[in-house]
């Protein structure tokens, strides 16, 4: 009876790591997936900045091309 005792401790014992361990697991997922929602976000953004540096720079030289096509 006291050998039942003991394994039945350790049963609830090992539950409760198996059930911590689990826990943390999520709690990394978690982590995990919101890390890369911050870093698609962050690539989106910089992909976008990019698109308005590239057409502000376009219409730079529009610009410039329309002032010296003037001046002649």
């Amino acid at each position: 009876q006291k050998a039942e005792k003991t394994a039945s401790k350790w049963a609830a014992f090992t539950k409760g790591l198996k059930a911590g361990a689990a826990k943390d697991a999520e709690a990394e997922r978690k982590r995990l997936a919101e890390e890369r929602q911050r870093a698609e976000a962050a690539e989106r953004e910089r992909a976008e900045q990019k698109a308005r540096d590239a057409k502000a720079y376009q219409e730079m030289l529009q610009a410039r091309a329309e002032r010296r096509g003037r001046g002649r």
